[in-house]
């Protein structure tokens, strides 16, 4: 059944800011507007995982990936705190001056299918992160 959407308020001289009718259909929830201003299409996950992948991974002065780990929902990234440098995460081909910095002890979460597509580099040998994803 529709549930109905409403936002702003209305008189005679002013429309409603939002008006959408929202439906589930399966794994999927459709909101469409009334008045053509909206369009959304939302997928919804039909469960939780029951399990989760956790992990260690030296980071050197040569950018290298992540080991492997197949996920559905996606990782936390923490660099060490034990760490003397920053760790700079990024794509394939990731560089200190290009990735995204993790100062030691900072974390950052991606919403990914499997950990080998992040790279990390450190301008120093001997780094550490750690991830925990499902």
């Amino acid at each position: 059944m529709p549930n109905r959407i409403g936002l702003g308020s209305q008189s005679p001289n002013q429309r409603e800011a939002l008006t959408a009718v929202s439906s589930i259909s399966g794994n999927a929830e459709y909101v469409y507007s009334t008045d053509h201003a909206l369009d959304v299409n939302v997928t919804i996950a039909s469960g939780l995982p029951s399990t989760f992948k956790a992990g260690q991974t030296s980071v050197g002065v040569a950018a290298a990936p992540i080991s492997s780990n197949t996920l559905s929902v996606g990782v936390i990234i923490q660099a060490l705190s034990t760490n003397t440098a920053s760790i700079f995460i990024g794509p394939s081909g990731v560089t200190t001056s290009t990735g995204f910095e993790l100062q030691p002890g900072q974390a950052t979460s991606i919403a990914i299918t499997n950990t080998n597509v992040i790279y990390a580099i450190s301008g120093s040998a001997s780094q550490g992160l750690c991830y925990i994803g499902s």
